[in-house]
C-alpha cells in the first residue's frame, strides 16, 4: 500500500497505511502546494480583483492551480524517473488465434515489441500456450495480447482477479460485458439503467461484421435521440477509435484517424477527425462538434462503467486497456448519435482491396503499443524505499528519522536532497514546530519559513482501504495510473484526452472543491495543464507539417496479398527481403506504407503506381520501392527497398515405375475454347510412324507421364513436351544447324518475344551467348558461327514512344533491313515477325509491300503468332476478359490463314502457350516464357539446362531435348548466359526445324 494522506491543522500519530513513499510524496506535494498557495496569495495576484476575491473566498484561480499543478507533475516526474526499473527483457504472450504469423498485425506486434525491448512469446490459444496453463494462467508474464479471433480464450482461461498490478491485458472485461447484446441487439447496460436517456440508440451493441448503412431517414428522428433535426443535405457516419486504460477512474482517449462514410460518397475514408469537423461545421464550430463526440462517448463510456456489475476487487487490473470503436451518425447538428458500439477495432466502410482496412487498423495499434508501453513507470519495493527528491525540493541532507513528527511547520522555502530518506516510521504529529535550529535526528535540519498547514490533498474520500480518517489516500495501483496518465498526456501521440472531460466547465467544478482533492481530480489536472501546453505548440506543429519534408525516408510495413512471409521480418531499417510463393500464385498485390504521410512511395520507378497488382513470374522476380521526398516538384528517391520474390514450379512427381501418359490442350482455369477439353486427359500413342510436320502451326498438345490422368500432382512435370498431332518437329543438332545457317542473315522484328527467339537461336549456333542486353532498339550480330552468319533485331512497337513520335510499322522494317544489306533475294535472307498480341493481318500486307518495293520478294519469311499474355488483372497496363482473349484466339486464326495465303511460314505460339499459360517468367504482362540468365564463371550452357532420362517417344519435343550439345567443348568461360524458359524453347526450336529441315 502506498498512500497520499493530509488534514487541515491536524496529522494523526496512527496510520493505517505505511511505506516509504508515502512520506516522499507528502511531502512534495505538500512542499508544492503550500508554497504555491503563499506565493500566489501574497504577490502574484495582488492586482487582480477577482483573483483577489478567490483568495479570499479560499477558491484558487485558474492560474493559481495551473501552477499547482506545473509543480505537482515536477515531482511527479522525479518520482517516475527515480522509480525506473532496468530490469531484463520482459516477456509478452501474443495470442494469434486463426491470423498467420506472416499476417501483418502479427509482424506489426513482434516488431513494435521488440523495438520496446519485450521478449515476445507466440501461441495460438491461452489453452495452449505454456506460459499460461498454470497460477490461473498469470504467471510470468507482464503483458497479454489476445488477437479477436483469442479474445474468447482469454476470456476463459485467464482470472482477471488475480492479474498482478503490472500485468497488463488488452481486454476489459467489463467493458465487454457492458457493449454485449442483451437480447435482441439490445446494449447490455441499458438493461441496468432506470428512465435514463443516453446518446446512442439501445441496439447498438455488439460485433457486426457487416457494413452499416447510412439510413434514409435521419437517425435523430429516433425516440432515444437527443437531437431532433431533419434530414439534412449531408449525413455522415464516423468511425472513430476510442482507447479506454482505466474504468474506476474512468480515463479514455481518442485516436486523430476516423472513417467517414457519407450519404455523397460511395465508400468510406480514413480522416482526421478533427479535418472532418473543420470541413463540415467550419471553423467556428468545429471544435464545438469535437467537444460533443467527446461529451456523448464520456457520457455513455461512464454510464458502462456505473452498471458494471462486476465487483471490484483489489486485485483488479490496473494497467488493462481496451479498445473501442464507436460509430457516430451525424445529421444536421453538432452533436453525433451513436449508432453502433464494438468491442474491437472494425473497418468495414473501407476497402480491403486497397489494404485501408489493414493499414488503417495496424496504425492505430501501432499507435497504441508506443502510448501504452513506451518508457512505462515500474514500481519496486526497493526503488521506492530508496526513493529520493530532485535538488530543487531538498532539505539540505536532510534525514527524517522514525519517531519524527512534523506539524504547522514552517517548509516554504525548504528543499529536499537527493539524499533525503523518509522512513517507513516518521510521523508528522499536530504539536511539533521545526524552526532552523530544530534537529530531527543527528543529520536532520528544517530551515526557516518552513509551512505545513494547507494541502489540498484532503477530502472524505477513502481508497486502498485507508479507512476512519478524513484524508485522501492513494494505494500504489493508483499511484501507478497517476503516474502512467501523466506520461501519457506529456507524450506526444495521435490520442487526445477523451475523458476525464477537461473543458472550463468541468475544471472549475473540480477545482472549486474546498475540501480536497480525488485522484479524479488530479488526472482531470494534469489532463488540463498539458492540454493547454499542447495547444499553444500546435501552431508551431501545423506549420512544420504543412512544409511536408519528408524527414523519415522509411516504410512503416509492406502489404502484401497473399500476405509474404518476408526473410527476414519487416524493420523499416532492413532495405532486403526475400519471400517464397507457390506455383499457383501468379500475382502478387502490394502496397508500401511509408512513416511519415510526407513522404512518397512509388513501385519499381520514379513515377511507379503507389500500390500495385504485381505478376510474379516463375522463379525469382524483383519488385523495388522506391522511398521519394513527396515536397518536391520531381521525385527524388531517398530510399530503395527490394523484395525478391521466388515462385516454384509446379510440383512434380519423379516417376519410379509404371506410369502412364497424359495429355492436356487448355487448363481449366482459363478456357479459351470453351468447345474444347480442358485438364489432363489420357494419351495414346499413335502406332503408325510419324511423319515430319511440313509447317510450324500444326495444331498439338502438351504430353506428361503421370501416375493418374485424374491428378496433377502425380505427374512429372519436368518431362512435359509439345506433341503435334500427327506429325513430329525434328530436333536440329548444332552441326547441321551451324552448317545451314552459313551465309544467312536472319532479321527479327517484333517485341521482347521475339527477342527472346533471337537470344535462343545465338545461344545454340554459337554454342555461347556472351553478349546480351534488354534492347528497345536495333541490334546486329555479325561475327556469329564464326563470322559466317549475322542476326538482327529491331524492337517494335515503340509503345512509350508519343504516337506522333512513334515510328510506323513501315518505318521500323525498312530501318532494319536497310540496316542489315546487302541482302540477297532468297532463303538465305530470313525475317521473323511477330510479337505477343500487336500483330494483325494489315502487318502481314505491309510485309508484302515492302519486300516487293525492296526487291526481296522471295526471302523467307516466318511470322509468330500471337501468344498468351496480359490475361492477369495487372494495375498500369491493360488487361484481357476471357472474352477477349477468346477474342484473340479467333485472331490469332486469321493471322495464320493470311500468312498462309502469302506463302510464309507461321510458328503458332498461340496454342502452346496457352495451356500453359501460367508459367510465364518475369515481366508485368505475363507474356515473357523466357529469361535471359547470367551464369557464374564455373558454369557451362549444359549446366544451365540439364538432360534427363526421356520417357516418352522421341518425336515429342521438349525442353530438356532443347539442351546445349556439349560433345563440342566451347572452351572455359566462354558463355556468360543462358537463355531459359521451356515454352520458350519449344517454339525457338520448332523455328529451327523450319529454317533447317532435313531433307535440306
Amino acid at each position: 500500500m502506498r498512500c497520499l494522506r493530509a488534514s487541515a491543522g491536524m496529522f494523526p500519530r496512527r496510520r493505517c497505511c505505511s511505506g516509504p513513499l508515502l512520506l516522499v510524496l507528502v511531502a512534495a506535494v505538500m512542499l508544492m502546494v503550500a508554497r504555491t498557495r503563499l506565493r500566489s496569495g501574497r504577490v502574484q495576484h495582488e492586482d487582480d480583483d477577482d483573483d483577489d476575491e478567490d483568495v479570499r473566498s479560499g477558491k484558487p484561480s485558474d492560474g493559481v492551480l495551473m501552477e499547482e499543478t506545473r509543480k505537482f507533475i515536477t515531482h511527479l516526474q522525479r518520482l517516475h524517473t527515480n522509480t525506473q526499473v532496468q530490469s531484463g527483457r520482459r516477456l509478452v504472450v501474443v495470442l494469434t488465434g486463426r491470423q498467420l504469423v506472416s499476417d501483418t498485425e502479427v509482424q506489426l506486434y513482434q516488431r513494435v515489441l521488440q523495438q520496446l525491448d519485450y521478449q515476445v512469446h507466440m501461441s495460438r490459444y491461452a489453452e495452449t500456450s505454456s506460459l499460461l496453463r498454470n497460477h490461473h494462467g498469470v504467471g510470468g508474464w507482464s503483458l497479454l495480447l489476445c488477437l479477436s479471433s483469442a479474445e474468447r480464450s482469454c476470456l476463459r482461461r485467464i482470472s482477471f482477479s488475480h492479474l498482478q498490478p503490472q500485468q497488463r491485458v488488452n481486454l476489459m472485461p467489463g467493458l465487454m460485458e457492458a457493449f454485449s447484446d442483451a437480447g435482441s441487439g439490445l446494449c447490455q447496460l441499458f438493461t441496468h439503467l432506470s428512465g435514463s436517456e443516453l446518446p446512442m440508440r439501445r441496439h447498438a451493441c455488439g460485433s457486426t461484421n457487416h457494413k452499416l448503412h447510412i439510413p434514409h431517414d435521419s437517425a435523430a428522428s429516433d425516440s432515444h435521440s437527443p437531437v431532433g433535426a431533419p434530414l439534412p443535405g449531408l449525413v455522415a457516419m464516423v468511425n472513430v477509435y476510442v482507447l479506454v486504460t482505466s474504468l474506476r477512474p474512468l480515463t479514455s482517449f481518442l485516436h486523430d484517424i476516423s472513417v467517414v462514410t457519407t450519404n455523397q460518397e460511395g465508400k468510406g475514408r480514413p480522416t482526421k477527425i478533427r479535418d472532418f469537423l473543420l470541413q463540415q461545421f467550419g471553423q467556428t464550430s468545429s471544435h464545438d462538434a469535437l467537444g460533443q463526440v467527446k461529451q456523448v462517448i464520456g457520457e455513455v463510456l461512464h454510464a458502462a462503467v456505473s452498471t458494471n456489475q462486476r465487483a471490484e476487487t483489489p486485485n483488479r487490473c490496473v494497467l488493462c486497456y481496451q479498445l473501442l470503436t464507436f460509430t457516430l451518425l451525424f445529421s444536421g447538428l453538432i452533436t453525433p448519435v451513436i449508432i453502433q458500439v464494438d468491442a474491437d477495432l472494425t473497418f468495414s466502410a473501407l476497402s480491403g482491396e486497397t489494404f485501408d482496412q489493414q493499414i488503417t487498423k495496424d496504425l492505430i495499434l501501432e499507435d497504441s503499443l508506443h502510448f501504452l508501453l513506451a518508457s512505462q513507470t515500474h514500481l519496486s519495493e526497493t526503488h521506492l524505499s530508496e526513493t529520493h527528491l530532485s535538488p530543487e525540493t531538498h532539505l539540505s541532507e536532510t534525514h527524517l528519522s522514525p519517531e519524527t513528527h512534523l506539524s504547522e511547520t514552517h517548509l516554504s522555502e525548504t528543499h529536499l536532497s537527493p539524499e533525503t530518506h523518509l522512513s517507513p516510521e516518521t510521523h508528522l504529529s499536530s504539536e511539533t514546530h521545526l524552526s532552523s535550529e530544530t534537529h530531527l535526528s543527528s543529520e536532520t535540519h528544517l530551515s526557516s519559513e518552513t509551512h505545513l498547514t494547507e494541502t489540498h490533498l484532503t477530502g472524505g474520500g477513502q481508497y486502498g482501504g485507508c479507512r476512519g480518517t478524513p484524508g485522501v489516500c492513494l494505494s500504489e495501483e493508483e499511484l501507478l495510473l497517476l503516474l502512467q496518465f501523466q506520461r501519457q498526456m506529456k507524450m506526444p501521440s495521435a490520442f487526445q484526452l477523451l475523458y476525464p472531460s477537461t473543458s472550463s466547465s468541468s475544471f472549475s467544478s473540480s477545482s472549486s472543491s474546498s475540501s480536497g482533492l480525488t485522484v479524479s481530480d488530479l488526472l482531470l489536472r494534469i489532463g488540463r495543464y498539458y492540454e493547454l501546453q499542447r495547444s499553444h505548440s500546435d501552431g508551431r506543429q501545423q506549420t512544420q507539417a504543412a512544409e511536408g519534408v519528408c524527414s523519415d525516408p522509411h516504410l512503416r510495413q509492406i502489404y502484401t496479398d497473399p500476405p509474404l512471409t518476408l526473410v527476414p521480418p519487416f524493420s523499416p531499417r532492413v532495405k532486403e527481403y526475400w519471400a517464397e510463393v507457390t506455383f499457383d500464385t501468379l500475382t502478387v498485390r502490394i502496397r508500401p506504407e511509408p512513416i511519415s504521410s510526407a513522404c512518397r512511395v512509388h513501385l519499381d520507378e520514379h513515377r511507379g503506381p503507389r500500390m500495385a497488382n504485381i505478376p510474379v513470374g516463375l522463379g525469382n522476380s524483383r519488385i523495388s520501392i522506391l522511398v521519394t521526398d513527396g515536397g518536391e516538384p520531381e521525385p527524388v528517391v531517398m530510399t530503395i527497398y527490394t523484395v525478391h520474390v521466388y515462385r516454384e514450379s509446379q510440383p512434380s512427381l519423379p516417376m519410379f515405375g509404371d506410369h502412364v501418359t497424359c495429355s492436356f490442350l487448355q487448363d481449366c482455369g482459363l478456357l479459351v475454347q470453351p468447345d474444347q477439353s480442358c485438364g489432363l486427359e489420357s494419351f495414346v500413342w499413335s502406332q503408325s510412324p510419324l511423319q515430319t510436320c511440313s509447317s510450324g502451326h500444326e495444331p498439338g498438345r502438351w504430353v506428361v507421364p503421370c501416375l493418374s490422368c485424374s491428378d496433377n500432382r502425380t505427374c512429372d512435370w519436368r518431362e512435359v513436351a509439345w506433341q503435334p498431332d500427327g506429325c513430329y518437329h525434328p530436333l536440329v543438332d548444332r552441326p547441321l544447324l551451324q552448317d545451314c545457317m552459313t551465309d544467312r542473315k536472319v532479321l527479327f522484328l517484333g517485341d521482347s518475344t521475339n527477342r527472346g527467339m533471337m537470344y535462343f537461336l545465338a545461344e545454340r549456333l554459337n554454342c555461347s551467348l556472351v553478349n546480351w542486353e534488354r534492347a528497345h532498339s536495333t541490334l546486329l550480330y555479325r561475327k556469329l558461327n564464326q563470322g559466317r552468319s549475322l542476326i538482327g533485331y529491331s524492337y517494335y512497337p515503340q509503345f512509350w514512344l508519343d504516337r506522333k513520335l512513334r515510328p510506323t510499322f513501315r518505318q521500323a522494317l525498312l530501318q532494319l533491313l536497310h540496316r542489315s544489306r546487302p541482302l540477297q533475294n532468297s532463303h538465305l535472307t530470313v525475317l521473323v515477325v511477330g510479337g505477343v498480341q500487336w500483330l494483325n493481318t494489315n502487318h502481314l500486307e505491309t510485309v508484302r509491300e515492302v519486300l516487293d518495293r525492296e526487291s526481296l520478294s522471295r526471302i523467307l519469311v516466318v511470322v509468330k503468332s500471337l501468344g498468351m499474355g496480359f490475361h492477369l488483372p495487372v494495375d498500369g497496363i491493360r488487361s484481357l476478359s476471357l472474352r477477349e482473349i477468346q477474342h484473340l484466339h479467333q485472331e490469332n486464326s486469321n493471322i495464320i490463314t493470311r500468312a498462309k495465303h502469302h506463302g510464309y511460314e507461321v510458328i503458332d505460339t498461340f496454342g502452346i502457350t496457352m495451356g500453359r499459360y501460367k508459367e510465364f517468367l518475369q515481366g508485368r504482362c505475363a507474356c515473357h516464357f523466357h529469361e535471359v540468365e547470367k551464369l557464374s564463371s564455373s558454369e557451362s550452357p549444359g549446366d544451365a539446362t540439364s538432360t534427363t532420362n526421356r520417357t516418352r517417344p522421341e518425336p515429342a519435343l521438349s525442353s530438356q531435348s532443347a539442351a546445349p550439345n556439349t560433345n563440342q567443348e566451347a572452351g572455359p568461360n566462354v558463355s556468360s548466359y543462358h537463355v531459359r524458359g521451356p515454352v520458350n524453347q519449344v517454339y525457338s526450336e520448332i523455328l529451327l526445324s523450319r529454317l533447317c529441315p532435313r531433307n535440306t
